[in-house]
Parts: C-alpha cells; structure tokens; sequence
C-alpha cells in the first residue's frame, strides 16, 4: 500500500476512521530534521512488507494540530493506533525498536503480520473476556494524552493477591489476558513509572457481572506498595465508588488531574467488588496522560525564522 502523506487533520481523522481494527503506523517528521530523512527510506521499505498496516506521514509544521493531540515534542515520532486508540510509541530514527514494536502489535493481528502469526495464548475464557479497544482519542475525553504503558518500569511493580494464573502484567495490553484476584476480592496495584507522568484518565474494563472492581482508592508516589491494612486506613490521593457498567465499554474514568502532575509511582487499592464475589477480575486495565519530558510545539526555536533551515554549531 505504500506511505501516505496527511494533508490536514480532517484527512487524518478520515483515514483513521475508514481504516477500522487496522494497525496503523503514524510517522511525525518536520523537513528540516535531519534523522527524520534518514529513516523515511526504511518507513517505506516497512510499508511495502505490511500491506495491510496503514503506514501515515504526518508534517508537523503544516498540521500543528493533529501533532498536539498526540503532545508529539520531538521528530520524529512513530504513533501506533488500533481502533482509534494509541497502542505504543518510538521516538527518535531507530529503525530496530520501530520494527520490534510493529512486529508486536502485528503480531496480534493475522491479515496485518507479513508472515503467519503465533497462536492465541489465553484460552477461550480469555478470549471471551477481552474487551472491545478504547475509542475515545479521536478526538474524545483523552485527546492529547498518551497511553503510558509503555513508561511503566515492569521490574519494579508488581500487584498483591494476585491470581498465578491472571497476572495484571496480561491485563495491561487489551486482548492480552485478564488480572484476577486470588485468595479474596481485594488488589493491591502498584506501578512504578520510567519517569515522572502526567495522569489524566484510567481505563478499568471488567465483564459485566458481579466481579467488576467497585471501590478504588489511589495513592501516588509512595516507595513501595503498601499492606492491606495501609491501603485501606491510609488516606488516598483520590477514591471512586464505581457503578455497575462504570467498567464496561470504554472503561474511562477521569482523575483529579491537578493531583496526579508529577506521577513516579501509582498504587490502586481494589478493596470490594460490586456483586460480594470471592474474587475480582479487570480485564484491561491502563493510564492515559503525559510524561514530564513532553515539550509544547510551540517551545521549539529554530536558529532561523525560515521553516526548514537546519545550522550547524
């Protein structure tokens, strides 16, 4: 299918929308960067090995706008989309993590991997239990935040009664498995960021039934995840009493954001569910917001007024 060029930000939201389910690929790039016309040769060699990933360019000088929503602060930049919904990121013109992270999100998805993809490996109950991806960035509640899974530091966090068999590791990439608790319905989640984050929105999805999360409480930056007891007579940096259905659909749920402005470490307290069941269980759970890192458009200087010039020091 090729590379193709986006002319505004209703020519995005157009290919966006008619490409469905599709992976799609969105390249960032300004003319006058230099790595970006170094790596535009191996993006279109990718092109040409995945025609049915829908690989898009995006100039930033000429579509300031779509470049705000994703907070793209740095070219170039390689989004990845499924449904509307950012799936990952690569900064800078590194041909091997671009081609690692599009093997993995093709991976999931037979008719977009150029060669057989692996087996499904969670079962049917897992299948069953996969919720729909998230719709809402286009150009919804969460536009201009990403998904910051990816700046989740996976060595240093871990969950607390967790099941052995439904780690929330599997529950943090839709579709890749479902978080369930063990000995009761409580859950102690605790994440710890690369780096410093911004959190604007959660995504909790669980089924409809009686063993969705109800009372959340959320702590942030704390050294390490605390005791049960703790989690529930500590004061939280915020708490939600979900409603039935709060967790189906897209699952967003907004936080204070003026609380949640230098993020390194979150913990999520799951204390009951809505039906009394034994065991709690979260399908797919995420964060959207922004690193510390991120820089407005608008803060770039260039050493000349003209568009496209690049100097030398």
């Amino acid at each position: 299918m090729g590379v193709q060029v986006v002319e505004s930000p209703a020519d995005f939201q157009a290919k966006v929308t008619a490409a469905d389910s599709k992976l799609i690929v969105v390249d960032f790039f300004a003319n006058w960067c230099g790595p970006c016309r170094q790596i535009a040769p191996a993006y279109e060699e990718l092109s040409n090995q995945y025609p049915n990933v829908l690989f898009l360019k995006v100039n930033v000088d000429e579509n300031e706008e779509v470049a705000a929503l994703f907070s793209v602060s740095a070219m170039p930049t390689f989004i990845f989309m499924r449904s509307g919904a950012r799936v990952g990121q690569v900064r800078g013109a590194n041909r091997p993590a671009l081609e690692a992270m599009l093997q993995q999100h093709a991976s999931a998805d037979a008719s977009a991997a150029p060669a057989a993809a692996p087996a499904a490996g969670d079962g049917a109950a897992a299948a069953a239990a996969a919720p729909e991806k998230p719709t809402e960035l286009l150009p919804g509640l969460i536009a201009g935040h990403i998904d910051l899974v990816e700046m989740v530091d996976k060595e240093k966090s871990e969950c607390l009664n967790e099941s052995d068999d439904h780690r929330f590791t599997t529950a943090m990439h839709s579709g890749g498995g479902y978080l369930q608790s063990e000995c009761d319905e409580q859950l102690i989640i605790f994440i710890t960021f690369l780096q410093s984050v911004k959190i604007h929105t959660l995504q909790v999805q669980s089924p409809d039934n009686g063993h969705a999360p109800k009372t959340l409480r959320l702590f942030t930056n704390l050294p390490n995840a605390p005791d049960f007891d703790s989690a529930e007579t500590n004061k939280p940096t915020q708490e939600f009493v979900l409603k039935p259905g709060d967790t189906t659909g897209n699952g967003l749920v907004p936080v204070q954001f003026v609380k949640f402005q230098n993020v390194q470490s979150l913990c999520i307290f799951v204390k009951d569910n809505q039906g009394g069941e034994d065991t709690t269980i979260i399908d797919h759970f995420t964060f959207y917001g922004t690193t510390l890192a991120e820089t407005s458009m608008n803060e770039f200087k260039r050493v000349s007024g003209k568009a496209g010039e690049v100097h030398g020091h």
